[in-house]
């Protein structure tokens, strides 16, 4: 069974709300309340944040790779709302050997040796695959070896 982002957003919404209520209700109650109760409202709160609209907008893969003269600007995505970008690599595209796209992930390898970066994004291999071969010339995307795990 597939659940829309929508629908899951809305899931974990409702989930983050009784145990906010059930937090509550335990502290006028008893004047105990139970802080798993409070932990597991706080993540229920940012797992709907994930699938919301202003998660992915600010997450979008046109925003988190950029070309800047002859190199790419890549950053992770923001797990956490209120956080600053996790960590931003400029990345000469003329070192890039190996490109390996996944869903929701990229791992540059430079110079052929084994050592890169990888990055946690928000896309299809696809979509991910099209945008960074839309930001390089023809012959600079014939020389990386695109690679999809």
């Amino acid at each position: 069974m597939q659940f829309s982002d929508n629908t899951l957003k809305l899931l974990f919404a409702i989930f983050s709300t009784i145990m906010f209520g059930l937090y509550i209700i335990s502290f006028f109650t008893t004047g105990d309340a139970k802080s798993y109760q409070f932990i597991l409202g706080l993540s229920g709160l940012l797992f709907s944040y994930k699938f919301s609209e202003h998660y992915k907008s600010k997450n979008a893969i046109e925003k988190l790779i950029k070309r800047k003269d002859e190199k790419l600007e890549i950053s992770s995505i923001k797990l956490f709302p209120f956080t600053s970008k996790l960590r931003v690599e400029l990345i000469e595209v003329s070192r890039i050997s190996i490109a390996s796209i996944g869903k929701d992930w990229l791992s540059i390898i430079i110079d052929g040796n084994g050592n890169g970066f990888d990055f946690q994004l928000l896309g299809s291999q696809r979509d991910i695959e099209t945008h960074i071969k839309s930001l390089l010339i023809e012959q600079e995307a014939s020389k990386i070896d695109f690679r999809y795990i």
